[in-house]
């Protein structure tokens, strides 16, 4: 499997998780992915607003890990010190 990576910052492109279910050929639909996204979160015994929802596949992950064998994915999520607030006393 080949997904395109950024090799300079002229080329540099985030992908959306849309971006990343087409390209892999998962993405079927809005509505069968709306579906899938509340089914999974569901599972997980967490409720998302209908705007979360439909807002998750917009979203850019940092990364993305496969592992082949199981068929398995994980989206990836780096914490930065610019994503952080710091509060003065």
């Amino acid at each position: 499997m080949v997904l395109p990576s950024a090799v300079s910052k002229a080329t540099h492109d985030e992908w959306t998780v849309r971006h990343i279910l087409v390209h892999l050929g998962l993405f079927s639909g809005i509505r069968r992915l709306i579906e899938d996204v509340t089914a999974f979160h569901t599972r997980q015994n967490i409720v998302l607003t209908s705007q979360e929802t439909t807002s998750f596949y917009s979203w850019r992950p940092d990364g993305i890990a496969f592992d082949a064998k199981s068929k398995h994915s994980v989206f990836l999520e780096f914490s930065r010190p610019m994503d952080s607030v710091t509060f003065s006393d």
